[in-house]
Formats: structure tokens, C-alpha cells, sequence
């Protein structure tokens, strides 16, 4: 299964279809655990339901309850033994889940018996903290950095926790991210750095945002495009005027010898290139 359905699978504790056998008491013990019987769980665990077992997808029952956001079941798993780290397909932890799911009731409960914080997947080596950040997870972005998330972390794609807020133009998240340190001008592998990413997805505030924080509005990625030729191809007047407005150059060319404004005509906004004619020849 791909990472990406794996991690949505685990996210919304979807069973899985086949079931590793694990002895006779592991159906009903993956069915009390995912019902919420509470009850029904400690009687399994008395007649030796073993609490580590795992589905055909590696998921123990601790994954379960954390997929179907019970604290409740996950307190009296982890009370019984289960393994706060137990690494599922891909390597996905129940920590994992709860910031796919945005759950911080659940990311709190594993962080206070110690989940490791900075876990990578087994793809594209995301943490906890790259998932709640792309989805918008505030709560739960909030706990990561309190608990000491590594804010910089790099994915297989040098895609950072602030590329991926910023990509989703998640503001509040930008700013929390910025706050407790992250790098604004860290590019990706195409060395993309999260302004040029909210800029190119049209996300007005966070480019605002990662402005205010000191980036860089003249920052070149592989091919020589700035975020000012991203608004220019999008043909958003309010970005290009943010952008210039904030001493972002008109006159810089990509690796291909365009400007802004070439993208612009190129894409037929012709508004947005009647502007750069004017800012290119000092008109601010």
C-alpha cells in the first residue's frame, strides 16, 4: 500500500481487510478496542489477549484506539504495557495517527508516556510534526513544538515542516513555526523555500507572514524563478504588489533569461503585466 493511503488508512483507523492470525482472541480483541469497550478489553487482557499483537498492517491495538481517537481505550492499553513506539507498516507510531488525525487529546496522552516526537515514516521520512502542519492541525502543532519537535526537519525532498504549512497557506501554523525558529530560507530539493511555496499556491497571508519574519522576497530556487515570478505566472495582483511593495526585484531573470513579466505575458494576465511595466521602469 503507499505511504500516502497507508497513513489516511491509519488516520481514520480504517480495519484492515485481512487479519494476521494472532491467536483466537485477536479478532474479538480488535473489535472490543475499536467499539471503545473498555470493559471488554481488560476481560481480554485477563484471559491473555496478547496487547501487542498486529493486524495485516502492523497495527497493534494501540494504533486502533489512537485511530479511532478513544483516549480512554489508549490510557488503559498503555497502563497494561502497550508500546508507546510500536511501529506499524511504514513505520507509523500511534503518535503519527493522532497528527494525521489532528487529535491533540491523543498526541498529548503518548507524548506524557513518552512517544518519540521526531519518529519518521519509512517514505519520505516525515515527522509527526511535517503531517500536522500540512494538514492545518493547529492544537496539535502547538503541542509538538511545546514538547520539543525539531522544527527543521527535513523530509527525503529537504521539504520542511514551514514548506508544508506554507504550501497550504496555514498561517497561524507559519507563524508559530517561524517563532520557535524555523530556518525561513531552507530550500527543498528544487531549493524552494517556503516563501516562493505560499506565493506559488496564492496564499497572500502566509507570504505575508514569512515576510514579516525576515524572508528573503528575492530568493532564487534551482532554476532562477523568485517568488515574485510565481505571482506574476498566477496573475495575483495583491501578491505581485505585496511582493514589490516589500522590495522584490522585477528586473531578475530565470535560468531560462524571463522575467516577471514575461511569465505574466506569457499567461495573458494583463493587468498584473501592465503593473510590472510600470514597477520595471521605477514606478513604486
Amino acid at each position: 500500500m503507499p505511504a500516502k493511503k497507508l497513513l489516511q488508512s491509519l488516520a481514520l483507523g480504517i480495519a484492515a481487510a485481512t487479519l494476521i492470525s494472532c491467536g483466537p482472541q485477536k479478532e474479538p480483541f480488535k473489535a472490543a478496542v475499536e467499539a471503545g469497550d473498555v470493559n471488554q478489553v481488560r476481560q481480554l487482557i485477563r484471559e491473555g489477549a496478547d496487547i501487542g499483537t498486529a493486524d495485516a498492517q502492523g497495527r497493534t491495538p494501540l494504533h486502533w484506539a489512537a485511530g479511532t481517537g478513544d483516549v480512554a481505550m489508549a490510557r488503559l492499553l498503555i497502563d497494561e504495557g502497550a508500546a508507546v513506539d510500536a511501529h506499524a507498516q511504514g513505520g507509523i507510531t500511534p503518535l503519527y495517527v493522532a497528527a494525521v488525525q489532528g487529535d491533540p487529546g491523543m498526541a498529548r496522552l503518548l507524548c506524557d508516556h513518552g512517544a518519540e516526537i521526531n519518529v519518521r515514516d519509512e517514505s519520505l521520512k516525515d515527522t509527526p510534526l511535517h503531517w500536522a502542519a500540512f494538514r492545518g492541525h493547529d492544537a496539535v502543532v502547538r503541542l509538538l513544538l511545546d514538547r520539543g519537535a525539531e522544527v527543521d526537519a527535513a523530509n527525503t525532498r529537504k521539504a520542511t515542516p514551514l514548506h508544508v504549512a506554507a504550501l497550504e497557506g496555514h498561517t497561524q501554523i507559519v507563524v508559530w513555526l517561524v517563532e520557535a525558529g524555523a530556518a525561513t530560507e531552507l530550500g527543498n530539493e528544487r531549493g524552494t523555500t517556503p516563501l516562493q511555496a505560499a506565493v506559488a499556491n496564492g496564499h497572500e497571508e502566509a507570504a505575508r507572514a514569512l515576510i514579516n519574519a525576515g524572508a528573503d522576497v528575492n530568493a532564487r530556487d534551482e532554476l532562477g524563478v523568485t517568488a515574485l515570478h510565481w505571482a506574476a505566472q498566477r496573475g495575483d495582483m495583491a501578491l505581485v504588489e505585496l511582493l514589490v511593495g516589500e522590495g522584490a526585484d522585477p528586473g531578475l531573470r530565470d535560468s531560462e533569461g524571463r522575467t516577471p513579466l514575461a511569465r505574466a505575458v506569457n499567461r495573458e494576465h494583463e493587468a498584473v503585466a501592465e503593473l510590472l511595466k510600470r514597477y520595471a521602469v521605477g514606478d513604486r
